[in-house]
């Protein structure tokens, strides 16, 4: 597959992108500042660009069959660059002809608020996280009402933990779950969903 990944400098978009080149996907990677990306691969390409920029992202997107958004910011900022970001990402698909997308969500918004628990629900996310949720919650709102095949991946509290395999996904409001999941987990669902559209527009949770 021939795949446009965005956010590839965060700490969840390196190993998306580690897993990417691993199953020998193309990966593009759209960037603000190339020097955060030193890797070199055979099969990654490094674009030059603003993620709010839309002309500069189409181009990217040609001949690409999926689009990967990890993008994500510091808890402190309290802008909308995240939604703005996938705005233009989705219209830029739209016009170009890019099916599918799947985008980096987080559990806690919409339906699925208070399933990390009390305190992380009304102490951190209604404080500290509010922004970052309320950026979440429009993103996937971008992605409901476009003309595209969107997946969006609620992962709970993301950890430096290893790769363990043992996660599970389609859990509902109410059912108990580890309120944390590794980086390495949430990348590797994402990848083995490239190739798939069996979460075809649907926001999928996921976690222990």
């Amino acid at each position: 597959m021939k795949v446009l990944l965005f956010g590839a400098t965060g700490p969840t978009g390196k190993l998306i992108l580690d897993n990417l080149l691993q199953e020998n996907h193309e990966v593009t990677c759209f960037v603000r500042n190339p020097d955060k990306l030193t890797m070199k691969h055979q099969l990654l390409t490094i674009v030059k660009g603003s993620i709010l920029d839309q002309a500069a992202i189409e181009p990217a997107l040609k001949n690409q069959d999926i689009v990967v958004s990890a993008l994500g910011k510091k808890p402190t900022i309290t802008d909308t660059s995240m939604s703005g970001a996938t705005e233009k990402i989705v219209r830029a698909m739209e016009k170009t002809g890019t099916k599918r997308i799947i985008l980096i969500s987080t559990l806690g918004i919409k339906e699925t608020k208070g399933m990390m628990g009390l305190f992380f629900t009304y102490a951190l996310q209604s404080v500290l996280l509010k922004n970052n949720f309320a950026e979440k919650a429009r993103q996937e709102d971008i992605l409901a009402k476009s003309t595209i095949d969107w997946m969006a991946v609620r992962p709970s509290v993301l950890t430096n933990g290893t790769k363990t395999g043992n996660y599970k996904t389609g859990f509902q409001p109410g059912e108990k779950i580890n309120p944390k999941l590794s980086r390495a987990d949430l990348a590797d669902f994402i990848v083995k969903n490239i190739t798939t559209t069996k979460y075809s527009r649907t926001a999928v949770n996921i976690s222990y």
